[in-house]
């Protein structure tokens, strides 16, 4: 999740980093970040000048907000589709936490700039690439280099979000299937946000609904009689990877 503090702030929230969805996951982390942050601010604050300590108090309160809006950008980087990594802004114009603090500090060119040669790049390598006006905008923002980089989360490739999201629906269906009334509400939210994902995914989860398509209609056969939910969450999904 980040090369500084790995997944602790998933842990410290749900006890695995299996738990949660990706954005449960990225908000968990940013949260965890900047409350670590605030408990430093006292012990450096005699390091720091009037206007740092204001502007990283901003700051964190920017952090701590777009945390909860949990707008957050998505990995779509195809040479590097089986690991994590950070995205400064993406296809959609969704920044990143650190990006976002550029945005909102007045600093939107800079964040631009940056994305053009560092968009899937770690914090620490863009810092020591020293593009023009980062070093400034650092300094006055009242946190060091490394605790922006402690900021940073990475997302996972978009497409394996969505197979993620699929084999979940998947094992919750299969034990539905034998279940005469079961609990809709649940996989009604997992199915919403397994569709939202493969239209968010800047197509590259369309190369997976041949697959999809494939393992649905072999479940539908497996179980000819369903129960009404289980059969509208497979019409859904469905038409949602229909080619």
């Amino acid at each position: 999740m980040n090369p500084i503090i790995g997944w602790t702030g998933v842990l410290s929230r749900y006890g695995s980093t299996s738990c949660g969805s990706e954005p449960d996951k990225i908000q968990a982390h940013l949260e965890y970040v900047v409350q670590n942050l605030e408990a430093r601010n006292d012990a450096i604050s005699v390091t720091m000048t009037e206007a740092q300590q204001k502007n990283r108090k901003v700051m964190l309160d920017l952090v701590s907000n777009y945390a909860k809006a949990r707008q957050f950008p998505q990995h779509c980087d195809p040479s590097a589709s089986e690991e994590r990594r950070p995205c400064f802004i993406d296809a959609a114009n969704r920044p990143c936490a650190v990006a976002h603090l550029m945005q909102m500090t007045g600093h939107s060119a800079l964040a631009t700039s940056i994305n053009e040669r560092f968009q899937h790049s770690y914090l620490s390598d863009i810092v020591a690439a020293n593009p023009p006006k980062l070093s400034e905008w650092q300094h006055e923002s009242g946190l060091s280099a490394e605790e922006l980089a402690m900021i940073q989360p990475t997302y996972q490739f978009v497409a394996d979000r969505c197979k993620a999201q699929f084999t979940a629906i998947m094992a919750t269906l299969t034990t539905m299937a034998d279940q005469q009334t079961p609990n809709a509400s649940d996989l009604d939210a997992a199915v919403s946000n397994f569709c939202s994902s493969l239209l968010g995914g800047f197509g590259w989860p369309k190369r997976d609904f041949p697959m999809y398509q494939t393992k649905l209609k072999e479940f539908q056969q497996a179980n000819p009689v369903l129960p009404e939910a289980v059969q509208e969450a497979v019409a859904k999904m469905l038409n949602a990877t229909a080619p």
